[in-house]
């Protein structure tokens, strides 16, 4: 088997996330990538260095602007001169923040733009996020829609690889998503599109993570 590893997944290691009300060392770190990676190695099978596919099969399923804030986020935030260690939101854009009174503007503040773009406390922005997530590798993707990320992930790898796979005449494509939470944007992202079936095994939103 064919095994496709970037070390870019390393830039993405932030100090603590905020969840549940505590702050605390974040869950979401390299190591969990070499662990497996390591278990690969050890099965002997070929670890080969993916390349480069540009921005075309992301912006095929996000929202540009959403991409466009991630890319700049880090360098506007140190040029604001927070001196924090990583972006976290203190306000979320509600469905009823604005309800009755329209569609509401992208912040300038870098504290507002984050939370314009993320749904939670648990997926902050460091200085290596945006080159660690551009490839299809960690931080997971599930719960990325087309234009909101969280849930520790920034873009949904599995639905951008399985449009790129339909747009190059794949035919039908299936996602068996086999997390313990359920992937709300993947959902989200194929719910009325037929060329890609998805089916997620996972715990009751009423109880677990992501709730809705």
């Amino acid at each position: 088997m064919e095994v496709f590893a970037s070390s870019a997944h390393r830039r993405h290691d932030p100090p603590a996330e905020v969840s549940g009300g505590l702050s605390m060392p974040a869950w979401e770190v390299p190591q969990r990538a070499e662990v497996i990676l390591t278990a690969v190695r050890e099965a002997g099978h070929d670890i080969r260095t993916p390349r480069e596919f540009g921005e075309g099969p992301i912006v095929a399923v996000h929202d540009p602007a959403m991409l466009l804030y991630l890319e700049s986020a880090w360098r506007e935030w140190q040029a604001a001169g927070t001196g924090r260690a990583s972006i976290i939101p203190d306000a979320l854009l509600h469905g009823r923040y604005r309800e009755g009174v329209g569609k509401s503007p992208e912040p300038d503040s870098p504290c507002g733009r984050i939370g314009y773009w993320c749904f939670d406390t648990a997926t902050p922005i460091v200085a290596g996020t945006y080159e660690a997530v551009y490839g299809l590798c960690r931080p997971p993707g599930h719960h990325a829609a087309r234009a909101m990320f969280g849930g520790y992930v920034y873009f949904n790898n599995a639905a951008i690889a399985a449009e790129w796979l339909v747009a190059g005449a794949a035919g039908r494509v299936g996602i068996l998503d086999v997390d313990f939470h359920h992937g709300n944007g993947t959902q989200q992202l194929f719910y009325d599109r037929a060329h890609v079936a998805y089916a997620s095994l996972h715990a009751d939103p009423a109880r677990m993570y992501p709730y809705f």
